[in-house]
């Protein structure tokens, strides 16, 4: 099973059209429809909140790889106005997605992989809040009155998300520190959430450097 498409909200695949473009697009800020740029907006703050996402690989499923995921969130209290993805793979810039409240109906990416650019529908529901993408990833804040507790002491819990079961597993430290398994219709593991990290940030981040010069890579995610 390949890795969760990280979209927006969520773990959910996103059914949309990409649509390839030659490489060669600016180096920096995008298009003209893509609010990429960099710096955060008068009274804005900006949380970055990073994980990694295993999975087993499309190659081999006996061999697990791993994904950092960074998410660049500008906020004005809990509402987001600009949200932006970072994904590496094995250390390398794999893609980066932007969504944003000036255009909340589609997401602009980078494959670095592919050296192509993308549009994407928004699926929902819109990440236009904080409270949206911590519990789209990680499950509601509060603790389920159900969940079991591990031999461990972690309260664990399992929830329907369309044809996959999202498993949580909450750790006890502060929100959002859970491992996040998500499991397909045959009860498979197609992926794990660990490792997750937030921090205030200063900016908001700019489109990654060097896209002028990207060149087409084996194993394209």
């Amino acid at each position: 099973m390949r890795h969760v498409r990280i979209a927006v909200a969520g773990g959910a695949a996103v059914a949309a059209t990409i649509v390839a473009v030659a490489v060669g697009a600016p180096d920096a800020g995008g298009s003209a429809r893509d609010d990429g740029r960099a710096g955060a907006g008068p009274g804005a703050a900006v949380t970055r909140i990073e994980f990694t996402e295993a999975a087993p690989s499309d190659a081999d499923q006996s061999v697990t790889t791993n994904r950092t995921v960074e998410m660049y969130a500008e906020h004005r209290g809990d509402a987001v106005s600009r949200l932006r993805f970072v994904i590496t793979f094995e250390g390398r810039l794999a893609e980066e997605r932007v969504w944003s409240a000036d255009r909340p109906e589609s997401i602009t990416s980078r494959n670095w992989a592919s050296c192509t650019t993308g549009e994407e529908a928004t699926p929902a529901p819109r990440p236009d809040s904080l409270e949206v993408i911590l519990t789209g990833y990680f499950g509601p804040r509060e603790i389920p009155r159900d969940a079991k507790r591990t031999a461990s002491g972690a309260h664990r819990w399992e929830t329907p998300t369309g044809m996959m079961l999202m498993t949580y597993t909450d750790l006890g430290g502060a929100y959002p520190h859970r491992i996040v398994e998500i499991k397909g219709p045959d009860g498979s593991v197609g992926s794990t959430i660990s490792g997750t990290r937030t921090s205030d940030r200063s900016s908001f981040p700019d489109w990654r450097t060097g896209w002028r010069s990207c060149r087409p890579s084996t194993g394209a995610l």
